[in-house]
C-alpha cells in the first residue's frame, strides 16, 4: 500500500485423507507443529496470531523536503513468513498413511502510524516487538528439531532409532520374458497404502496394492533386492504375504517389501 503498515497472521492447519477408522487414529493427539523460522521477525503473540516485529513496513508514498508528496513513488516492499513444520513420526500410525496437511492463513495490516494497530489490535506493538522465541507456543518441542535448531543430530528419514527399524516399500516389480531379470514398473499397478517409516518390532503395518489389467500381482516379497541400483535377476520366492491388503509384522530388523507380479 501507499501507507505503511503493520502486520499479523493467522495460520490454520488442516489434514486430509486420514484413515479415522484406523485402530490407532486418536484424534486428540497432536502430531504436526509449525513455528516461526529463528531470526524471521515473526513471533507468535499469544493470542493466534504470529506478528512481523520488524515493521512497520514501508509503504510508497513519498515526500520531499518540503513536506509534499513527491512525484517518485518508492518501490513496494515485500515481506516475507518462513514456518517450520514437524510431523510426531511415533505418534503417527497407519491412519496418515498417503494424508496431507494444508495449511493455510489469514493476513490483516493496518496503518503502522498514529497507534492504529494498538487500537484496531487492542495490543502493545512494542511489548510485541520485545518479545522472543521462546514466547511460540511450541517453542520447547522445536528445540529437538535439527531444521529449527540449525543443528545436525537429528536422523536422517529412513535410519534406524534406538528400538525401531527402518520400513520402505521397494515399489512394483515385474518379470521381464525377455532379459529374464526382475525389473522395477509402474505399470504393474498402484500401492495405495504403505510408505517408508520407522517402526519397533511387532509393529503392525498395512500395504494395499491394486493391479492394472493384464497384470497378476503374486504377493509381497522381501527379493529381489538391490545392487548398485539394479535388480539382482533371480526368483522372487521369498514371499511375505499374498493378498492385496496385507499387514506386514515388523521384524528386529529393517526391511524393503516388493510387490510382485506377473504379465
Amino acid at each position: 500500500g501507499s501507507k505503511s503498515a503493520d502486520l499479523r497472521v493467522q495460520i490454520e492447519g488442516v489434514w486430509g485423507g486420514i484413515d479415522q477408522d484406523a485402530e490407532d487414529y486418536d484424534e486428540d493427539v497432536q502430531v504436526a507443529f509449525f513455528i516461526p523460522a529463528q531470526d524471521s521477525n515473526w513471533v507468535e503473540g499469544g493470542d493466534g496470531w504470529i506478528y512481523y516485529q520488524g515493521g512497520p513496513v514501508p509503504g510508497t508514498y513519498d515526500y520531499d523536503t518540503d513536506g509534499g508528496p513527491d512525484a517518485d513513488a518508492l518501490e513496494p516492499e515485500t515481506v516475507t513468513l518462513c514456518l517450520v513444520v514437524a510431523f510426531d513420526g511415533p505418534s503417527m500410525g497407519n491412519a496418515y498413511q498417503g494424508a496431507g496437511y494444508t495449511l493455510s492463513g489469514t493476513v490483516e495490516a493496518v496503518q503502522g502510524t498514529n497507534g492504529a494497530a494498538e487500537d484496531l489490535w487492542d495490543l502493545d506493538m512494542e511489548a510485541i516487538k520485545a518479545l522472543t522465541a521462546e514466547a511460540n507456543t511450541h517453542y520447547d518441542y522445536f528445540q529437538k528439531v535439527s531444521c529449527y535448531t540449525g543443528s545436525e543430530n537429528g536422523d536422517e528419514p529412513g535410519e534406524d532409532e534406538p528400538g525401531e527399524y527402518a520400513f520402505n516399500v521397494g515399489g512394483l516389480v515385474r518379470w521381464n520374458s525377455s532379459s529374464q531379470a526382475w525389473e522395477l514398473s509402474d505399470e504393474c499397478g498402484e500401492i495405495i497404502q504403505g510408505t517408508a517409516a520407522n517402526y519397533g518390532e511387532g509393529a503392525k503395518v498395512t500395504l494395499v496394492v491394486k493391479q492394472n489389467p493384464g497384470y497378476v500381482f503374486q504377493g509381497w516379497s522381501t527379493t529381489p533386492n538391490r545392487d548398485d541400483g539394479n535388480l539382482i535377476p533371480g526368483s522372487a520366492a521369498n514371499y511375505v504375504g499374498s493378498t492385496y491388503t496385507y499387514e506386514y509384522t515388523m521384524p528386529a530388523d529393517s526391511v524393503t517389501l516388493y510387490a510382485i507380479f506377473n504379465h
